[in-house]
């Protein structure tokens, strides 16, 4: 069942918010956790696949898990704009639309990739070329550059998608002109950086406090 997506509705069904954290964490590895048994370490399972998660709350926002913003791209919003009677319609729209024409477009991508077998060599350096390009607009956000890869995936399979599927209006890249948005909420990653700048944004408000107080008032609030 490798590279088929996979769905899980509704983070507000999980018990503790530090679920939904190990959840992201076991999924990126790729690997099944390790076990013991009686007879030594239970064999271990190897997967790559792609976990897309609904909720009210964004995974990012749920508990201090500077490691999910690391390993989870946020599409957060109205996909259809505005709520009114129009959009109403569209969505039901898009519904029936769906219900009616579905199935049809994965077999047609994966037919044309493996018909195109000669031309992997080109999509893994197009993979290369937006992966250095992403990186480098990371500049010294470290987080931002461990998604440089994720963000080149989408960017090749959304142009040989529009290739395969011979979409009727002209292709454009889907990642940089919501780039900025997308990584903004990357800076507080690091939560050892973050808690450092707490910690310097609260000595500069009490400069003028003595060093006791500060100390017994900083270390209660750092906590």
């Amino acid at each position: 069942m490798n590279y088929l997506p996979f769905f899980s509705d509704d983070t507000k069904t999980a018990r503790f918010p530090d679920e939904i954290a190990q959840t992201v964490y076991a999924f990126a590895d790729g690997q099944s956790r390790g076990r013991g048994t009686v007879e030594g370490l239970a064999q271990q399972f190897e997967f790559q696949s792609v976990l897309i998660s609904s909720g009210e709350q964004p995974l990012i926002g749920i508990g201090q898990h500077g490691g999910v913003r690391a390993r989870v791209l946020t599409v957060w919003g109205s996909p259809f704009g505005t709520t009114d009677e129009e959009t109403c319609r569209v969505v039901r729209e898009f519904n029936r639309g769906l219900s009616l024409n579905y199935g049809h477009a994965g077999p047609m991508f994966i037919e044309y990739l493996l018909a195109r077998r000669n031309r992997w060599g080109q999509y893994l350096k197009k993979h290369t070329e937006w992966n250095a390009y992403f990186a480098d607009r990371a500049g010294n956000n470290p987080v931002a550059g461990r998604m440089a890869a994720h963000l080149a995936a989408i960017a090749v399979t959304s142009l040989s998608v529009h290739k395969a599927l011979d979409l009727p209006w002209p292709w454009s890249d889907p990642i940089t002109p919501l780039y900025d948005e997308r990584t903004k909420e990357l800076v507080e990653a690091d939560r050892g950086a973050a808690g450092m700048r707490c910690a310097m944004e609260w000595a500069v408000a009490h400069q003028n406090d003595s060093f006791q107080n500060a100390s017994r008032r900083y270390l209660l609030q750092f906590r």
